[in-house]
């Protein structure tokens, strides 16, 4: 992960998504099924800002997660862009993942354009997916072997 003065990369700990605001809701409560061997939290000073990792679905395919503090990412959104980029990469390079996907609200075309400045394709719409009825787009990030 990339490091920055004014931040701190640490070790995830489920506790610290009740410390975020986030940009966009998260619909399930997933935080104690994280490896935090594949999970970061991002503190500036002693508040978390951000909460990033991989859920593992199964052998070598997971579900990429990230929680963004509302109030501190618009100024720092290129270098969370960098930071996800080399978690991602860390995941397929040392963890033996050849498939990491994400799933995001079609109504949020800010999470849209983010999943894909992270490097990931669309794989389609998700119709009615969400808890709320809402539609969804899958995106994956796929190894070639």
């Amino acid at each position: 992960m990339r490091e920055r003065d004014d931040l701190r990369v640490a070790a995830y700990f489920p506790e610290d998504f009740d410390a975020i605001e986030p940009v966009v809701s998260i619909e399930m409560d997933f935080r104690h099924h994280v490896n935090p061997d594949i999970a970061r939290t991002i503190f500036l000073g002693s508040k978390p800002v951000m909460v990033a990792g991989i859920l593992q679905m199964w052998s070598g395919v997971g579900t990429a997660f990230i929680a963004l503090d509302k109030e501190w990412v618009p100024q720092n959104a290129k270098w969370v862009v960098r930071t996800v980029r080399d978690l991602l990469r860390e995941a397929f390079e040392h963890y033996g993942f050849h498939r990491i996907q994400a799933d995001v609200r079609k109504d949020e075309p800010k999470a849209l354009k983010f999943a894909r400045a992270c490097g990931f394709q669309s794989e389609g719409d998700m119709k009615a997916y969400g808890m709320d009825g809402s539609d969804y787009e899958r995106f994956a990030i796929v190894k070639e072997r």
